[in-house]
C-alpha cells in the first residue's frame, strides 16, 4: 500500500513548520498545506479527483486545527462528513482545545482522533498505526568512545 497524502489544515506558520517535520521525521513526504477551511476544502477537491472513496479513506489522512479563519475546523468536519466521497477519510483533529465540549463535537462530526498540540513523533507513529501505515523508524543512536 502506498503511503499516504497528509492535508496539514493550519494557520500558524510555526505550527506547520512543525508538523511537517515531525511528519517528515516519520518517513511522510507527501504533504499538502491548506491555511483556513476554505482552502482546505478546495485541497480536498483537488486531492480526491478522479479517486474512489476506497481510495481516499486509505490514501488521504487530514490534520486539522480547529481554531481557524474564515472556516473553522468543526465546518471542515462536518462538510467531511456529509459528501458520501469522503466521509470515511481519516481526520485527526490537532489542536490547542483541551475542552470536553470540542472533543465531543469533534467526534459527532467524525474525527478519527483528537490530540492537543504539540504532536509529537509518537503521536505520529499512532496515527500511522491508526490507518495501517507502518511509522519509519530512525536508525538507533550510537555513541563513539574515543581511547585516549
Amino acid at each position: 500500500m502506498a503511503k499516504p497524502e497528509f492535508l496539514v489544515v493550519e494557520d500558524n506558520e510555526v505550527d506547520v513548520r512543525y508538523l511537517r517535520h515531525v511528519l517528515s521525521k516519520a518517513g511522510i513526504t507527501a504533504i499538502s498545506h491548506a491555511r483556513d477551511g476554505e482552502q482546505a476544502i478546495a485541497q480536498l477537491r483537488s486531492l480526491t479527483e478522479g479517486l474512489s472513496t476506497d481510495r481516499v479513506a486509505t490514501q488521504i489522512v487530514m490534520l486539522l486545527d480547529l481554531n481557524l479563519p474564515v472556516m473553522n475546523g468543526f465546518d471542515v468536519l462536518k462538510f467531511v462528513q456529509t459528501n458520501p466521497l469522503l466521509s470515511r477519510m481519516k481526520i485527526f483533529v490537532v489542536t490547542s482545545n483541551d475542552d470536553e465540549l470540542s472533543r465531543e463535537l469533534a467526534a459527532k462530526w467524525g474525527a478519527t482522533g483528537y490530540i492537543v498540540k504539540p504532536l509529537s513523533l509518537a503521536q505520529i507513529a499512532n496515527i500511522l498505526e491508526t490507518i495501517g501505515q507502518p511509522a519509519r523508524r530512525s536508525a538507533p543512536a550510537t555513541s563513539v568512545v574515543s581511547e585516549s
